[in-house]
């Protein structure tokens, strides 16, 4: 976060009653959990093909 927010200190503007810092955490919150879920899919995804594959294989 610290790479996008050069010069900000998150923390202090938090304990100051920002609220826009709070809405820029829960956009992050939430895209990671986008992403989390989306990785998840796709590792499922890959783990079906593999084991058809070696099923395939094996015969």
């Amino acid at each position: 976060m610290d790479k996008l927010t050069e010069g900000l200190d998150e923390n202090a503007e938090f304990k100051a009653g920002n609220p826009a810092v709070g809405v820029y955490c829960g956009i992050l919150i939430g895209v990671s959990s986008l992403v989390a879920a989306g990785v998840t899919g796709i590792g499922s995804g890959v783990s079906l093909f593999l084991g058809a594959l070696v099923d395939a294989i094996r015969g």
